[in-house]
């Protein structure tokens, strides 16, 4: 009788260790199934690795068999008897996994980006590459290693201070300057060539100030639009010693259920007509 199934298992195994022997990073990610930090290096011989493997598909079971002897260790070979074999060291696979993470970390490239997301600010604070970490799923991983425990546990704390907005400075995304400012404060240590180089491209950035004066015209602008629909829409008269507009507005807003302060309107009313002047609200009459 025949039994093609288990001669086809043998086969298939063979063509994987076969696989493993010439792609090293192939290797890696068949022994662990984290390792996907690689899987750059893995899709740029995507076409080599899919010819060696037809190739070796092409070859019959016994011919598959004799080039899986060959590559076998001296020590390995003739080993039929089901002893021991070696393997890998689990420390040398967390090793090469890490390895994988950091091997392409450019701290002067990401130092100029003028904001980083959560994952890139903790992938660069731990040492990592953050193209590599979102190559390696960092996130969705089981904490098989520690830097992937390590990893997820800071990602927690860095995403609720971006949401309390002790990263940035009211726009979206986190700045570096900042971000390293608040690690200091909370005892988190950075690396120090991360340090130098946000330092370094921070002096050759224009500081945040000098946007100021866009938001200073557009708050002036809103004021204006709230001072012209209450003169004419309230009859509201700024020179005047008492004014029933402040209540007026307060009464309308409070109906439609928005919460305004009265002080706040009878505050934002008297900057507005300041903004203008008296000069041009007398011309207005």
């Amino acid at each position: 009788m025949q039994f093609p199934m288990p001669h086809k298992s043998i086969k298939l195994k063979q063509i994987e260790h076969l696989m493993a022997q010439k792609f090293p990073a192939y290797r890696a990610v068949m022994q662990d199934a984290d390792a996907t930090g690689i899987l750059d290096e893995l899709y740029a011989m995507r076409d080599r690795m899919a010819a060696y493997r037809s190739e070796l598909n092409a070859l019959s079971a016994e011919e598959v068999g004799k080039l899986h002897a060959k590559s076998k260790p001296s020590s390995e070979r003739g080993n039929t008897a089901g002893g021991p074999r070696a393997t890998e060291n689990p420390q040398t696979l967390e090793d090469r996994f890490l390895k994988s993470l950091t091997s392409t970390l450019d701290y002067p490239f990401w130092a100029k980006m003028p904001r980083w997301t959560a994952e890139e600010a903790v992938a660069l604070t731990l040492g990592i590459s953050p193209s590599a970490a979102g190559n390696a799923r960092l996130k969705t991983t089981t904490a098989r290693y520690a830097i992937v425990a390590t990893y997820k546990k800071f990602l927690k704390l860095v995403r609720r201070a971006e949401a309390a907005g002790c990263l940035n400075d009211g726009e979206r995304g986190i700045v570096p300057a900042i971000y390293l400012a608040w690690a200091k404060q909370n005892d988190v240590n950075v690396p120090p060539d991360l340090q130098a180089n946000v330092a370094r491209y921070a002096k050759t950035r224009k500081p945040q100030a000098e946007a100021k004066p866009l938001m200073t015209r557009e708050r002036e602008t809103f004021l204006k639009i709230l001072l012209g629909m209450a003169l004419g829409g309230y009859g509201y008269n700024p020179s005047a010693a008492k004014s029933s507009t402040t209540k007026e507005i307060y009464d309308d807003l409070a109906r439609r259920g928005i919460a305004v302060d009265e002080d706040t309107i009878r505050k934002k009313l008297k900057e507005a007509s300041q903004i203008v002047g008296a000069d041009v609200l007398s011309e207005g009459k």
